[in-house]
């Protein structure tokens, strides 16, 4: 059993520790142990993820010219296939299949195929309605919604398991007719939630469960009618809520400062960590032996991974679902087994460095091939002939790596290089959690995408106060963000309302937003806690949580310490919610 060993990072030079239970996982999969810290790990998989960025492009199937929305910029030199025609058995990526040649590194190789297999214009499955629909599945009338599962009518929904008439959303479960909410569960008729379960009608709330009709509350559990935190009757709280005017825009705008600062002064628990033994990291729920990840359930054995439900024995996967033995992987799609270093591809066995592979078993270095076995780089062997060349390419990897544009050593166990994505770093999701400027970019050797906003016409200058001042073809009209680019949010200066969009505003009777989508989507990651772990002490002085002076307890917490929350151990925050 080898021990634990103190490493640094070739990328940022910073140290990290591999652990005894690492090793063995690594010696488990054969595979060698990582030389990025798991922080650069997860920049390097996430910046081949592009999860709402769309481009309008020309399809590339021959004798095809429409237009077709895309993940893939113009400008990527690589040929796109229109979703539905990429799926179809209209083409053969074995087609596509080159020669190993054994005096070049392997991705200056892989490169190649990168520039000649066609990839599919979006990454979704059985969605009706769903145009702008990118790792979607199962679902019905998305707008711009991105890892929406068994969703139907949704706009702005991102990371969503089944959700029913919802805007803007961001890690939620279980939703119907509701608003603006974050890491929230079984919600309905609501707007403006975060951390909260099992809610009805309510507004403005803060990590409450079971709770219905409350406003500008938090930490509360099991109560209704609850008004700014006080018991009232129900007569006396529907008194309150009229005199509110919550139907107008600039009441709420008040209301939203007011929510800010009820968030800032509200207890926050070290983590949602629930039936869970052994985990660390948070939004972790029914699952076991599960270290340093996030937005993970009924998994046993996981680490360094987020969103991942149903899957066991898995390290450095992002956004799969019941995986076994799977490593590094991102868009890590559906019932994998034993397949490391790939991304955007599903139901395989024995799979690596694959890219847009789907039922296949015993693959390496491919790109789009379909329920196929013992292939590398799309060019088909039989099983002796693949295990033999495998064997060979992978001391190959060794001894002549592949050195990105910083320096780094790429040999076999590391992941796809940066620089090789098929995304701009800044339309990635890399970008979003760790963000760089242009000019850090282009030095980097990463690809920059510039932002074409265009030029827009508004057709609204005043947006009315109310939903009940918008007639029913209100989404024709451009609206002009009120942000107008002078924030960091990917502003796109202009947008218009979705007609799914405007239906939900008219039943939950609430106003048109004077933000364009993408800096509603900032403003809600803000509320999110990111993919980090702090040492931290209990911040609790309470004498009456049965400590004496300051709590002791010490934990490991995505809030980091300059944050303004006020962070609790399990017993004294147990203690302070009602």
């Amino acid at each position: 059993m080898k021990k634990s060993e103190e490493k640094t990072c070739q990328n940022c030079k910073k140290n990290f520790t591999i652990e005894t239970e690492d090793f063995d996982f690594y010696e488990k999969i054969n595979v060698p142990a990582p030389t990025f810290c798991p922080e650069c790990r997860i920049q390097r998989k996430l910046a081949w993820r592009n999860q709402h960025v769309f481009h309008k492009r020309k399809c590339d199937v021959p004798g095809h010219s429409h237009a077709i929305i895309s993940i893939f910029s113009d400008s990527f030199p690589g040929v796109v296939y229109e979703k539905d025609y990429w799926w179809s058995d209209a083409w053969d990526a074995l087609s596509y299949g080159i020669e190993y040649d054994f005096s070049l590194p392997f991705f200056e190789q892989f490169k190649k195929l990168l520039r000649t297999v066609p990839f599919p214009s979006l990454w979704s499955f059985n969605v009706i309605n769903g145009d702008y629909a990118n790792y979607s599945a199962n679902s019905k009338n998305v707008y711009l919604g991105c890892s929406s599962v068994d969703s139907e009518d949704v706009c702005y929904a991102f990371y969503v398991d089944r959700a029913k008439e919802g805007v803007d959303l961001l890690q939620v479960t279980d939703i119907e007719l509701s608003n603006t909410l974050v890491n929230c569960a079984q919600v309905s008729r609501s707007t403006v939630c975060v951390d909260t379960r099992q809610c009805i009608d309510c507004h403005f709330v803060f990590d409450c469960v079971n709770c219905n009709n409350c406003f500008m509350s938090s930490n509360l559990r099991n109560k209704s009618y609850v008004f700014r935190d006080k018991q009232l009757s129900r007569e006396a709280y529907m008194e309150e809520i009229e005199k509110l005017n919550l139907h107008s825009r600039k009441a709420r705008s008040a209301y939203k400062s007011e929510f800010e600062n009820l968030s800032k002064v509200a207890i926050y628990k070290f983590a949602h960590i629930s039936n869970a033994p052994d985990c660390t990291g948070n939004d972790i729920l029914n699952s076991s032996r599960v270290s340093k990840s996030f937005f993970v359930n009924e998994s046993q054995n996981i680490k360094y991974s987020w969103r991942l439900p149903k899957s066991r024995d898995c390290y450095d996967v992002y956004a799969a679902i019941g995986l076994e033995l799977c490593y590094e992987a991102t868009v890590g799609g559906l019932s994998s087994y034993a397949s490391h270093f790939y991304t955007h591809s599903s139901m395989c066995r024995n799979a690596e460095y694959s890219f847009f592979c789907n039922g296949c078993e015993s693959i390496f270095g491919c790109i789009g091939l379909k329920n196929k076995k013992f292939c590398i780089f799309n060019k088909q062997y039989t099983e002796l002939e693949y295990n033999s060349l495998l064997l060979k390419i992978k001391k190959q990897m060794v001894d002549i790596p592949y050195l990105d544009a910083k320096g780094n050593v790429y040999s076999y166990g590391e992941f796809f290089p940066i620089e090789l994505s098929p995304f701009g770093y800044n339309e990635s999701q890399a970008h979003q959690e760790f963000p760089l400027s242009e000019s850090e970019i282009k030095s980097s050797g990463f690809t920059y995408i510039p932002q074409d906003i265009g030029q827009h016409n508004f057709t609204v200058t005043n947006l009315p106060d109310t939903i009940g001042a918008t007639g029913e073809d209100f989404y024709k009209e451009i609206i002009p963000c009120l942000h107008d680019r002078k924030c960091k949010c990917q502003c796109t200066k202009a947008f218009r309302i979705h007609p799914i969009e405007l239906m939900i505003y008219k039943k939950l009777n609430i106003p048109i937003p004077d933000l364009c989508p993408n800096c509603r989507y900032s403003e809600m990651l803000r509320y999110r806690a990111p993919f980090k772990l702090w040492h931290r002490t209990c911040m609790c002085d309470k004498t009456t949580h049965g400590h004496e002076g300051s709590c002791k307890n010490e934990f490991e917490t995505s809030y980091a310490p300059e944050r303004p929350e006020v962070v609790y151990c399990e017993s004294c925050y147990q203690k302070e919610v009602v």
